[in-house]
């Protein structure tokens, strides 16, 4: 609704004003009735009021002298201005003041009513401009936003190359205007105690609590600005400033670092960890910063977290196969092969051990030393698993990897993982040992009356006889000639309920050429002749 003030310093004027116009139909409402201009403009002061209808002459103030004074503070307040007939030549001046009409008095109904009619569609339609406007600029900041985004992680992902890192190529493509002359990046890494928070989580919060708290630390940075993207639970920032801030840039950092521990609660703390890169002033030069960082982050496992840390120069990084050369990788793949568990726990817990001695800035060389070896591990699991249950596994580890912060965590993922997978196997190989016992029964099953031996039937489920007899007893808990018969027992019981059936004709029919020993192999597994069999159940 639209707030009115009525000033006049005629009580009956304003009453009637009052009573002219049904103010809740036109969404408007009389915020205050005033009798001088000095009160007008200590009512406009306190209550903002968007539309004042006045008499143009008043004690204290006049009309025109407030009309003035209020169009200075706000032009937007429309004015309606009411004068007798002696005054056109005073109202002609307060149209040229910037009310937006005048009536005469005595002021008619429908002459006030079309005066506010006419202001409430002026005041609408500014609006609506106001509106689409706002909504277009509003617009065009996501966008820039958004474009500001993918420039980061087109960086971070790699998918852009030095020689793409120009000034004009980056506004063309992604907005992009850096107008001082200083670049850093920045990993900002939040780690939970307990693990109590999945990937999905992490990425929610900090796309809106971290980048809060970015905006909060970083917004104060004289002469700065940044754009951002969230990546696989890390929310990188690419920071432009003028030279000499670069103190000023790690005291924000610090700060957010403090300010990430209050996301968390007495039950789950908050750990914040960022990686800085080196401050650089050419553009072609980021590509580099990027694995700076992730080598800073990573060294968090070692170094510890809630503090920022920056890339060691000149540190030479040791090389993995220094930990996993190629006989630890033979050794590993033997083992997955044989399915030795003790012994690939054994390796790994060997790497535990020399792990020891890396180096505070050896972190990246241990996350790698650990991603190697469960690369191996799923290399040689791969004809077991499948592919697709493989990319399963190698997906969760390096989530894994990415979450931990600690080299405890990373070992007993490893340990674990190595757990899981051998179950998973030996579910496997279970299933494979069953198949062809399956088949075999259900070959059996079908083909009972003919002369079957261990020898035809291994053939058929592609199994040596020794080796095929062996499975079957463990898997049926009978021999072959146990189950062969038993089958062959059953469908006899069948025959011998329909009546006009000899024995030696039932004996035929489920695979026995000697009557005799078809009964003596009937009773010795029924209980009785073939003969007593059928007078107690026909």
């Amino acid at each position: 609704m639209y707030k009115v003030l009525i000033a006049d310093d005629e009580k009956r004027i304003c009453k009637l004003i009052e009573g002219l116009v049904d103010w809740q139909e036109k969404r408007l409402e009389v915020i205050d009735v005033v009798h001088n201009g000095r009160e007008a403009l200590e009512v406009v002061k306190q209550k903002n009021p968007d539309i004042i209808i006045t008499d143009i002459r008043m004690p204290e103030l006049g009309g025109l002298d407030l009309i003035q004074k209020v169009k200075e503070a706000d032009p937007d307040i429309d004015f309606v201005i009411i004068s007798g007939h002696r005054e056109f030549d005073y109202a002609r001046k307060a149209l040229q003041y910037g009310a937006e009409d005048y009536l005469l008095k005595p002021i008619r109904q429908n002459e006030l009513n079309r005066v506010l009619d006419q202001i409430i569609s002026k005041k609408e339609t500014s609006q609506r401009k106001e509106d689409r406007q706002k909504h277009l600029e509003q617009s065009a900041l996501e966008q820039a936003k958004k474009l500001n985004s993918a420039f980061v992680r087109d960086l971070i992902i790699h998918k852009l190359m030095s020689k793409d890192c120009t000034a004009d190529y980056l506004e063309q493509e992604y907005q992009c205007s850096f107008p001082y002359e200083q670049y850093s990046l920045l990993a900002i890494k939040m780690d939970v105690e307990n693990e109590s928070m999945s990937a999905e989580e992490i990425n929610g919060i900090l796309k809106k609590r971290g980048y809060s708290i970015v905006v909060s630390n970083l917004g104060e940075l004289k002469e700065s600005q940044y754009c951002e993207s969230v990546i696989e639970e890390v929310l990188y920032l690419l920071v432009n400033y003028d030279s000499g801030q670069e103190e000023a840039l790690r005291h924000a950092v610090r700060h957010i670092i403090y300010d990430f521990k209050s996301i968390g609660s007495k039950g789950m703390q908050v750990h914040a960890t960022i990686g800085m890169s080196r401050a650089v002033k050419l553009l072609q030069e980021l590509p580099d910063c990027v694995e700076e960082i992730k080598t800073a982050l990573a060294n968090r496992i070692i170094k510890g977290v809630d503090r920022i840390i920056d890339v060691e120069k000149g540190h030479r990084l040791q090389a993995v196969n220094e930990y996993v050369d190629y006989s630890f990788q033979q050794r590993l793949l033997g083992c997955v092969e044989s399915l030795n568990k003790k012994e690939i726990l054994d390796m790994v817990e060997s790497i535990c051990k020399k792990s020891e001695n890396l180096g505070e800035y050896d972190g990246k060389l241990l996350y790698d030393i650990w991603q190697e070896i469960t690369d191996l591990l799923l290399v040689g699991c791969k004809p077991s698993l499948g592919a697709r249950e493989t990319n399963q596994i190698k997906k969760q580890c390096e989530q894994a990897f990415r979450m931990y912060y600690k080299k405890e965590q990373m070992e007993r993922f490893v340990k674990t993982m190595i757990d899981t997978i051998f179950e998973r196997l030996e579910i496997i190989n279970n299933e494979k040992e069953k198949k062809p016992i399956q088949s075999a029964k259900q070959y059996m099953e079908l083909h009972y009356r003919e002369p079957l031996t261990l020898e035809n039937v291994g053939d058929y489920v592609e199994l040596n006889a020794a080796y095929f007899s062996s499975l079957f007893k463990k898997e049926t808990g009978q021999s072959f000639s146990e189950f062969l018969t038993s089958v062959r027992m059953k469908k006899a019981k069948e025959l011998l309920m329909i009546r006009g059936r000899t024995v030696l004709d039932i004996a035929n029919s489920v695979g026995y050429s000697d009557e005799k020993y078809f009964s003596r192999t009937f009773k010795k597994n029924v209980g009785l002749t073939p003969s007593e069999y059928r007078r107690l159940y026909c």
